[in-house]
């Protein structure tokens, strides 16, 4: 069994992957900016310790002694992306890290686009490349915790409308944020399978009917699809977040929405051979969570 540095863990992306390490065996030194956030992480057997990506010091501390580190670079987290990832790598060597699993936290384009949000991802994903560490990359697509966030939650509970700013016939791989942790537990137990990059999905690939369907029959009453438009999306996220962060979003939605209506699909069928995952469908995933969304008949 190894010892796993894990970072975002107090978050939806990484705090699965603690878990699942945890379960499997692993040892885990959790890395969070807040250690009381931490707490059920700490209850169920994880080191927590507290660590920021622009204190490289703090990093060291965290990364001493580690067999292999779960990294995320959330494209929210403010500062120069690329200072910040160089502290948490440089930590990571001096620490004796074996293995890197780095998560991109979404799809990145197939080449540069001219959108921040997006050429982030394959920009980041070059760098950790090069830094030196045996890498194994995990590039997932659209979660389905994206369903229980502000943006959306409201629209389901309070109209019974899935509000989304994908196109109605768009077919998305949805991915459960658990079956993610899943995927970085596999890949962390292969260090084989460093150098590659693993583009993921859910099990199925859903337009707007299908989500709407998967809704109803988990719900127990009728659910529709509502395809909002990708701008008016963005403003509500500017709401939350910031103009900034917004605007960007608005803008990384749209493209997404002028691509062909499958390129957000997955084959996971030669993935699944190499990292071996029971994933999770949509329909059974709102079941899961029928209380946030209000439990029909």
């Amino acid at each position: 069994m190894a010892l796993v540095l894990t970072y975002g863990s107090s978050g939806s992306q990484g705090e699965p992957v603690a878990r699942k390490l945890l379960e499997a065996g692993h040892t885990v030194k959790a890395v969070v900016r807040h250690v009381d956030r931490a707490a059920a992480l700490q209850a169920r057997g994880a080191e927590v310790v507290r660590g920021d990506l622009s204190d490289l010091e703090s990093l060291k501390a965290a990364s001493a002694g580690v067999d292999a580190v779960f990294l995320m670079m959330p494209f929210s987290a403010g500062g120069n992306p690329f200072a910040l990832m160089g502290n948490a790598l440089k930590a990571a060597k001096e620490g004796g890290a074996k293995l890197l699993v780095f998560n991109t936290g979404g799809h990145p384009p197939e080449s540069p686009t001219g959108i921040p949000m997006l050429d982030f991802r394959l920009q980041l994903e070059d760098f950790i490349a090069n830094s030196g560490i045996p890498t194994i990359i995990l590039r997932p697509g659209v979660y389905m915790e994206n369903f229980l966030g502000p943006w959306c939650l409201p629209s389901i509970k309070e109209r019974n409308a899935v509000a989304y700013p994908h196109r109605a016939k768009m077919r998305v791989s949805w991915i459960a944020s658990d079956d993610l942790g899943a995927f970085a537990v596999s890949a962390l137990e292969r260090p084989q399978l460093a150098g590659q990059r693993f583009t993921l999905g859910g099990p199925e690939a859903l337009d707007g009917a299908a989500i709407a369907h998967a809704f109803s029959a988990a719900l127990g009453r009728e659910i529709t699809y509502d395809g909002i438009a990708p701008e008016a999306f963005g403003a509500t996220m500017a709401q939350i977040m910031g103009p900034e962060a917004g605007a960007g979003i608005g803008v990384a939605y749209g493209y997404s929405n002028a691509q062909p209506d499958d390129a957000m699909s997955v084959d996971m069928s030669g993935i699944l051979e190499q990292l071996p995952v029971k994933q999770t469908r949509l329909e059974d995933w709102v079941r899961q969570h029928r209380a946030a969304f209000g439990a029909g008949a």
